[in-house]
């Protein structure tokens, strides 16, 4: 028998002739030849391109046995060498965000193409580069003038291939030719009766079944039970696709502290508050919890001890509180391990020694002293700059991002933009900065700067003069950065970064006030010193021109949360995928209408595109109805006395109240298309079967569509009975999802670098 089939690698049998025909054959081992087979009616089927390739065992001293192949035996013995659309840095660079402090500006190389590596002045398409390594693949034999070879269909539209980038082939030719052709799911190749090598859509139902009508007519099946049948899988095709994303949200958590009478601020539970923290340092700490006595509060409050080892995350106040107790190892003679103490003495930095007490000589012994040293730096490295956010919310996230969903992303990396921290800083500067400060007014030498970036919800909109609405996305970043220290428990780091110019010499984390708590920074006038402080330790008589930190400050942060309540599906985002939805996908006949199967549910890894839902930046959205705070808590289940396994948003929703959906047609949508078209094509209409039927003449065999195959049966004597069998599997070769959506879509999923060659 001879057979067609499809791939680069060659169709190879065993034929068997008397020995005294061998000697003719033998001499033409390795040249091109034809086989022709004739049938009891005098028809003949020629197939061209045919060699011989060696002798093997045969069953009898009488008889011969050779291997017998078709041309593409040859293509492993070509070496092939080609660099297709190699990437390059063009020396230019470009940032990515815009309106943030300095500090936080990341600049990326712009990339573009060798010019070695194009196509003339053109970037290679997947079509090209099959063509090109299919010209430089076949092997010119001498027997026939050459081989050839065409693209009879193609399976995806135009811009429905994968974009090729950095493809270097250094391979044999049949090597070369499959890794091209993995580019275009569902393309492939075979070699006809007539020795051509054909690139067809093995993907195309209409192309099978015209084919298999036409033989059907022609050459009706010869045996019962192996005719053709066209498929009808109506009754079992999903009548709807319901692809499930992970979310990407967007929220801002506040925090609010005020130790005017160094008591704590009391939170909302329902709330997304931070609360300042700080990891204890003792071996153990003795903490003074307040409890609630009886049901419903109503016997009042008591305290409970704890005691926590050292690495316990617990609140500054708590902290400083329990401080204060001798219990605790507090030390004689020092200051009072209060906010005002803190106050006071933060920006001499002389903490060590009025919180040291008689342990700063050293009198009480080296162990204690170093442990109040281990104290002070972990109030300075943490007050008012590590925050735990609100236990409650943290119950129902499954993931925390110091970044955000919204701007630009690094196309080379996909880093985004960094989380925004709206805040309340004062900056130091350096001399360098103090001198650059000096030139536009020479009175603001050695000015430092209170700066606040908290949105006033009491603000007037200076368009309208009403109320402006509290946005937190437009607000101006502040220089900081966010670095998540214990992701379980919500627990992360505020780090003021300085200029990269050398302007700053450092970050206060709050404001700076005078000793009446009025906003107050030196401006180094001289003819204010008796008025104004000049610097930090400077103080005038009667301390009135000290400078301290101020009681209050406010932080807001807005960074990326991924939802984990409830424990369902509901969770997700869902699009509802139609079979009209999917038709535009496919070039060829549509056959997925009229589902009438039960609806099916997919589900997109976190790894391949989520749902990304940006706080909304219209200033003109009413807060009332569309209040983004209120939909997080919706989302989370934290709105009343929900449990958490009733959370979620209702079933269908879409669009979250006061966000931005921000990949919507970029990705999401086409990619819950593409995905839904790769699930549902199995159980498209199809043409199946295997049809044995008369042998045609000339080289009228032929693979169309999804064919799997087409087989010359010779009997054995003495009927000899001929026949051809032509084989149609009835299933659609599977096309990727990434090859079903939209170049703008491709590029955001699979991470592509945009190139600035005009292409």
């Amino acid at each position: 028998m001879w057979k067609l089939v499809t791939g680069t690698q060659p169709y190879s049998t065993v034929f068997q002739v008397h020995r005294k025909s061998w000697g003719k054959l033998q001499q033409q081992i390795g040249e091109p030849l034809t086989l022709e087979i004739v049938d009891a009616e005098n028809r003949i089927q020629k197939v061209q391109g045919v060699y011989i390739l060696h002798e093997i065992p045969s069953d009898s001293p009488n008889r011969v046995s050779f291997v017998v192949a078709d041309r593409r035996w040859m293509w492993a013995y070509t070496f092939v060498s080609r660099d297709y659309n190699i990437p390059k840095k063009s020396g230019d660079r470009t940032t990515l965000y815009d309106h943030v402090p300095v500090e936080l500006d990341i600049t990326v190389d712009v990339y573009d193409f060798k010019e070695f590596s194009l196509d003339t002045d053109h970037k290679w398409t997947a079509k090209r580069v099959i063509e090109n390594l299919l010209d430089a693949v076949m092997v010119v034999d001498g027997g026939d003038g050459g081989d050839t070879w065409f693209e009879e269909s193609w399976p995806l539209d135009e811009g429905g291939e994968f974009s090729i980038q950095n493809l270097v082939i250094r391979d044999q030719g049949d090597v070369a030719i499959a890794r091209a052709l993995a580019f275009v799911p569902g393309a492939t190749v075979y070699v006809d009766t007539g020795g051509m090598t054909r690139v067809i859509d093995g993907t195309d139902f209409k192309a099978a079944k015209t084919y298999g009508d036409k033989v059907l007519k022609k050459s009706p099946a010869t045996w019962a039970g192996d005719h053709g049948v066209h498929v009808d899988r109506s009754a079992i095709r999903p009548s709807k696709v319901n692809v499930h994303f992970t979310r990407e949200v967007e929220a801002v958590f506040s925090f609010k502290d005020d130790y005017d009478d160094n008591t704590a601020v009391q939170f909302n539970r329902e709330d997304p508050y931070l609360e300042n923290v700080l990891p204890t340092v003792d071996p153990i700490t003795n903490l003074k919890i307040r409890s609630v006595v009886g049901p419903g509060g109503g016997g009042g409050s008591e305290f409970k001890i704890h005691r926590v080892p050292a690495g316990t995350w617990v609140s500054v106040d708590l902290w400083l509180e329990a401080m204060e107790d001798p219990e605790n190892g507090k030390p004689e003679g020092c200051l009072p391990w209060t906010f005002d103490t803190i106050r006071r003495h933060w920006l001499k930095g002389d903490l060590e020694g009025v919180l040291g007490g008689d342990n700063k000589r050293g009198t009480a012994g080296e162990d204690d002293f170093a442990n109040i040293m281990l104290r002070v730096q972990a109030l300075r490295q943490h007050f008012r700059q590590t925050f735990r956010i609100n236990p409650a919310y943290m119950e129902r996230i499954r993931d925390l991002k110091a970044t955000r969903v919204g701007g630009a992303a690094d196309p080379v990396t996909g880093q985004r933009a960094f989380a925004l921290v709206m805040g309340q800083w004062c900056v130091i500067p350096t001399v360098k900065g103090e001198r650059i400060a000096s030139r536009k007014h020479p009175d603001k030498q050695g000015q430092w700067r209170n700066i606040s970036t908290v949105p006033d919800p009491d603000a007037v909109d200076p368009l309208t003069g009403g109320e402006k609405s509290e946005n937190m996305a437009t607000q101006p970043a502040g220089p900081a950065k966010i670095t998540f220290i214990d992701r379980d428990n919500g627990v992360f780091r505020v780090s003021w970064e300085t200029s990269p110019y050398g302007t700053v010499q450092s970050i206060v984390p709050c404001n700076v006030v005078n000793s009446a708590g009025e906003d107050h920074v030196p401006d180094r006038s001289l003819s204010m010193q008796e008025q104004r402080a000049m610097g930090a330790g400077i103080i005038m008589t009667g301390h009135i021109n000290a400078l301290f930190l101020k009681d209050q400050m406010e932080l807001k942060v807005l960074l990326t949360i991924v939802p984990a309540a409830p424990n369902n599906k509901n969770q997700y985002h869902v699009e509802e995928i139609e079979a009209e939805d999917i038709s535009a996908l496919f070039r060829t006949e549509f056959r997925l209408q009229d589902g009438d199967g039960p609806e099916l549910d997919l589900f997109v890894s976190p790894s391949e595109t989520t749902a990304m839902f940006a706080w909304d930046p219209d200033l003109t959205r009413d807060m009332t109805d569309d209040d983004p705070e209120r939909t997080v808590k919706e989302m989370l289940g934290l709105l009343g006395d929900l449990d958490i396994n009733d959370a979620g948003l209702l079933k269908g929703t879409r669009e979250l109240r006061g966000f931005t959906w921000i990949n919507e047609k970029r990705a999401v949508v086409p990619y819950a298309k593409s995905l839904a078209a790769e699930a549902i094509a199995p159980f498209a209409d199809s043409f199946m079967g295997r049809i044995a039927g008369r042998m045609p003449d000339g080289y009228g065999m032929q693979l169309k569509g999804n064919m799997s195959g087409a087989t010359i049966m010779v009997g054995g004597a003495p009927s000899s009975k001929t026949m051809v069998v032509h084989e149609f599997p009835g299933t659609r070769k599977t096309i990727s999802r990434a090859a079903m959506l939209p170049d703008e879509a491709r590029q955001w999923i699979l991470g592509i670098v945009p190139f600035k060659s005009e292409i």
